[in-house]
């Protein structure tokens, strides 16, 4: 993002409420495709929906980053773009049928889901700041603690 490192808007700001604004300007900006048929409205629409897009996978992919332990890292990575690839094959596929059905359905359906996922933000941890761990707790896997010997 504009600035470079440490002064861009990603690294001096929390990143979950970033997030936030992401998924909330970007379903704003998706509605108003339904409201106007007027090409220089529809450019202008989409290119700033792309902004807070952008936004999105940005912190996305830095918070996945800070998220994960080193040791976890690539597969949690890995995991979480998985899901995301399953959703983009199931869109490309049921974006058809939703407009046999109303044709601003696809609009609608992708402006609630942004919704929700700002919803689900509330239940992340803000991490910005915080170093990057390089292993997994041992508590947090299910291992057995050894007692302290006194």
């Amino acid at each position: 993002m504009i600035g470079g490192p440490g002064r861009c808007i990603v690294d001096s700001c929390p990143r979950v409420p970033l997030l936030q604004a992401g998924f909330i300007g970007f379903a704003f900006f998706i509605s108003l495709l339904a409201a106007t048929t007027n090409t220089s409205a529809l450019v202008g629409i989409v290119f700033i929906s792309q902004i807070f897009e952008e936004i999105i996978w940005t912190i996305g992919g830095v918070y996945v980053t800070e998220a994960f332990p080193t040791a976890v890292r690539a597969s949690g990575q890995g995991t979480v773009m998985a899901m995301g690839n399953c959703g983009a094959i199931a869109s490309a596929g049921l974006v058809g049928l939703l407009m046999e059905i109303w044709v601003y359905l696809p609009i609608v359906a992708m402006a609630s889901l942004l919704c929700a996922c700002c919803l689900a933000t509330f239940l992340m941890k803000e991490i910005s700041g915080e170093s990057l761990a390089d292993s997994v707790p041992a508590t947090s896997y299910g291992a057995a603690e050894t007692p302290a010997e006194g």
